[in-house]
């Protein structure tokens, strides 16, 4: 009995052997044989169900790349780690220039007035005397010229601190007759402009020392006028009003309120001659202003409005075939927005900002979470601030 089973399982072994080189033998006859066509396997790579399907009985290890097929200049691209990533570059974008416009201050009135002195005390006690001179000795102070500009800043600037501007003021001294033979000289006399105004003296038929914003004229002739050109620099906003004046700039409104004080001193002898009204002794002060000031550089708070409307386009193309099947759904992982600034200012900025966007018919925004620091450019020259806006941070020591 034993023998027997043994014998069967012998005969069922030959019997399986047999079989074996027989499907071994049509195999190699296949391979051969025009009447087996093995080109018709397919070999199609499907994608379904978040499965990767390759239809091959091999367990030899098979990269994605032999799988994929990606072409050289293709969008997705293989990693110096593996990793395989979509890349696509939108189109250039327009340069964004920021300006603001310019800002000018128009003159709404302006007045000069004469400073008179009355000197008829002096020439009586002169009168009394044996001699023809007395000495005078007379100190006073009036505003001698006013005037008010108006003008509008542009919506983008919020505050200002200081502008440079290039706008001159003339004035002409002249002494009337009733002065000029009372009194030789005026032993100092001087012309105060509003401390917000920063100024030089362009041009001057008199002797002079600037102090501040004072100009001060020593032993100054009356024979004859004089006449100063002033050059006004810059302006200096929001100081508070003081009796020279004020310049504010709130509300998007610039109001500059000036005055021109004249100072005279006396410490001279008074001349007794007849066909004069020692009272009505005159120093006239022909102040002119220009019809507009414009400010030039500024230094203050401003909030431009930087619209990038039109960011480019792109087109997907060179997808790999799987990717182009019924049901694959392809989203951008870490899409990136590359700003490159440029600024001539010589002060740091900071823009934050907010990006609308729009996608398969539904409209959002996305506030920037990182402001971003604007470098500043140093005296003449201009530096670039190059920004990366991306919806993940990368990583220490990997660039954005």
């Amino acid at each position: 009995m034993e023998m027997i089973n043994k014998m069967r399982k012998d005969l069922i072994g030959e019997r399986v052997l047999s079989a074996l080189l027989l499907l071994g033998g049509a195999v190699v006859t296949g391979c051969t044989d025009n009447n087996y066509d093995l080109s018709d396997i397919d070999m199609t790579v499907g994608v379904g169900n978040g499965e990767l399907s390759i239809p091959t009985s091999s367990t030899t290890t098979i990269k994605l790349s032999e799988v994929l097929d990606l072409e050289e200049d293709g969008d997705v691209k293989e990693d110096a780690d593996g990793t395989y990533r979509f890349y696509k570059k939108g189109d250039a974008v327009n340069p964004t220039k920021t300006r603001i416009n310019n800002i000018t201050v128009k003159k709404a009135s302006s007045e000069s007035y004469d400073f008179v002195l009355d000197l008829s005390h002096y020439s009586s006690l002169s009168a009394k005397r044996a001699s023809s001179r007395a000495s005078v000795n007379f100190s006073d102070e009036m505003v001698v010229g006013s005037f008010v500009y108006n003008g509008n800043m542009p919506s983008e600037v919020v505050e200002l601190n200081k502008a440079e501007v290039n706008s001159e003021m003339s004035l002409n001294l002249s002494f009337d007759n009733n002065i000029s033979k009372l009194l030789n000289q005026i032993t100092e006399l001087t012309i105060t402009l509003p401390t917000y105004m920063d100024f030089v003296v362009s041009e001057s038929t008199a002797k002079y020392t600037k102090i501040d914003n004072k100009l001060v004229f020593n032993n100054l002739s009356t024979s004859e006028s004089q006449k100063v050109i002033v050059a006004i620099k810059s302006l200096t906003f929001g100081s508070k009003e003081d009796l020279t004046g004020s310049l504010n700039a709130n509300d998007g409104k610039v109001d500059m309120l000036g005055k021109v004080s004249m100072g005279i001193k006396i410490n001279e002898d008074v001349n007794v001659t007849t066909g004069i009204d020692p009272s009505k002794c005159t120093v006239g002060c022909g102040i002119s202003f220009v019809n507009d000031i414009q400010l030039t550089n500024v230094t203050g708070r401003f909030s431009p409005v930087i619209s990038l409307d039109n960011l480019g386009h792109t087109t997907i193309t060179g997808l790999p075939d799987f990717l182009n099947e019924d049901g694959v759904k392809v989203d951008i992982e870490n899409p990136q927005i590359m700003l490159t600034l440029t600024s001539d200012m010589t002060v740091n900025g900071l823009i934050a900002g907010v990006i609308n966007y729009k996608r398969e018919g539904e409209s959002g925004s996305i506030i920037l979470n990182e402001n971003i620091n604007v470098k500043s450019a140093e005296q003449s020259n201009v530096a670039v601030t190059k920004v990366c806006i991306c919806r993940k941070k990368a990583s220490r020591g990997q660039s954005r």
